[in-house]
């Protein structure tokens, strides 16, 4: 059973924004061999620094997105996804206001996901007048192992809330390749935590925890003949606070070091942060991490230090800085 080695460190000097906050949240991207973290709101560029029990977060200038990514019909606030297979970007689009749920900080949402494939064709997908993309960036993922990533996104119907929605894209168009049940009532929201096989059968599925403002439900699904079926679910969980632009506050690692990638994430208090495991279709929580307040950013998970296995990278509310290590 893995434990977690913390340490909590106080932000060093140029780690705080001008109002004292930590300028948050911090998402790893490739850095010539050093973890950058990207704050998403700002575009905003760290490098996470780890010496002994010393944590460092320092502006990186070097870094950051030319002006260029921030493409034309954008949506406020929206990411790209970016990858080097079938899919080159995938981005959110055509803002409307026609589901002022405001999940997400503002009543803006995504009426099309557009993507830029590998031969450079740009492709799009519309929703019609009864629904929104509910989200600020697609992910890509291969679900059914054919070699080619799919876009999940998620949906949300002004009726009946949100769905876990996959699209598949060529130089056709794109189309609906799987969706779950939608959550059954409307301003009912779900946040995706990352795809991967989390109970060892050989099989990509995707988590995400549904409704994580009102008793969230860590749920993980299964890609079958065009429909994503729920598999394991446990009430309690939370990856996200209502009316936030941050939607990372878990992770995808490999938390006992056996080779099946777990889940982190906070609980429903978003003050405790489990390792959860689903390894041969059993429910388990690894190990938790208890705070005093909240998480407030994204977590991460990277290579810190040079050793094997992942460390988990967050910040709370009190502006502390967490590296959570795992005894494997």
């Amino acid at each position: 059973m893995a434990e977690f080695c913390r340490r909590i460190p106080r932000h060093k000097s140029g780690s705080r924004s001008r109002s004292g906050r930590a300028d948050s949240p911090y998402r790893a991207v490739a850095g010539n061999g050093h973890q950058i973290f990207r704050g998403t709101g700002r575009g905003r560029v760290f490098r996470v620094s780890v010496v002994g029990d010393n944590v460092s977060l320092q502006p990186d200038t070097g870094a950051l997105l030319p002006r260029a990514e921030l493409l034309a019909g954008m949506i406020p606030n929206g990411g790209i996804a970016q990858e080097a297979r079938n899919i080159r970007r995938a981005r959110l689009v055509a803002p409307t206001r026609r589901y002022p749920h405001g999940a997400l900080g503002d009543d803006v949402e995504a009426g099309g996901v557009r993507a830029i494939l590998s031969s450079g064709v740009s492709v799009e997908f519309r929703l019609d007048a009864a629904s929104v993309f509910e989200d600020l960036t697609p992910c890509l993922v291969d679900l059914d192992a054919d070699g080619k990533d799919e876009i999940a996104v998620v949906l949300s119907y002004l009726g009946r809330g949100s769905a876990l929605t996959v699209l598949s894209a060529d130089e056709i168009g794109m189309t609906l390749f799987a969706e779950s049940p939608p959550i059954g009532a409307t301003n009912r929201w779900l946040n995706p935590i990352g795809s991967g096989d989390f109970d060892g059968d050989g099989e990509i599925k995707i988590a995400a925890v549904v409704t994580p403002h009102i008793g969230g439900v860590l749920t993980v699904y299964k890609y079958s003949r065009g429909a994503l079926r729920q598999i394991y679910s446990r009430f309690g969980y939370s990856n996200h606070a209502m009316g936030s632009r941050e939607l990372g506050l878990s992770t995808v690692t490999d938390a006992d070091g056996d080779g099946i990638v777990d889940i982190v994430l906070p609980d429903a208090s978003r003050r405790n942060v489990k390792a959860v495991t689903v390894k041969g279709g059993r429910f388990g929580e690894l190990a938790i991490a208890r705070h005093t307040t909240p998480v407030k950013t994204n977590i991460v998970a990277a290579e810190l230090d040079g050793q094997p296995g992942e460390e988990v990278i967050y910040g709370l509310e009190d502006n502390t800085v967490v590296v959570l290590r795992f005894r494997r």
